[in-house]
């Protein structure tokens, strides 16, 4: 019986160990505003682009840069890496708003924990803070859903606006 609780303890601070390292310790935002803002001024690149295909078994994609908000060409395609733990993870094909950085020069880094979002489904980007309401019961929840997407995409369409203000 001492043997087996050797092995479940052994096992569990391994877990725990495994947990720890591997983990992601995102900051919970409260100030839409500084998160903005530090997305900007430490993102190498940020732009609009559309995502021509997606690898989840490599974290990868090839991504066209359709509206660029630095100095990153429009029509140039990138391979881009998203960290399958912090996110935010392209995940889908379609328009994306990209914060990132490049590791090499063809290779596109997204920002970990940051505010990179599609724009079919904005409000899957943890780091936007949304207006919390109670979970909705059964009945309601597609009305909730359309209210929470309705809610991110007005927060991206801001961003938006508001990037393309500091660009000129």
């Amino acid at each position: 019986m001492n043997t087996f609780k050797n092995i479940v303890l052994s096992l569990s601070f391994f877990l725990l160990g495994f947990a720890i390292v591997y983990s992601c310790n995102c900051p919970i935002v409260k100030d839409l505003n500084k998160i903005q803002e530090y997305e900007y001024e430490n993102s190498e690149c940020i732009f609009v682009g559309e995502v021509l295909s997606v690898n989840l078994d490599n974290h990868t994609f090839e991504i066209e840069v359709i509206e660029s908000f630095d100095e990153t060409n429009s029509g140039t395609i990138y391979t881009g890496k998203y960290d399958p733990i912090c996110g935010p993870r392209v995940n889908e094909k379609g328009m994306w708003l990209i914060y990132g950085f490049f590791e090499t020069n063809s290779i596109l880094m997204v920002n970990s924990c940051g505010l990179t979002r599609s724009f079919r489904k904005p409000e899957y980007c943890i780091s936007v803070p949304m207006k919390m309401t109670p979970a909705p019961e059964k009945d309601e929840y597609d009305v909730w859903k359309k209210e929470w997407n309705k809610n991110a995409t007005e927060i991206l369409a801001t961003e938006l606006q508001n990037l393309r203000k500091k660009k000129k």
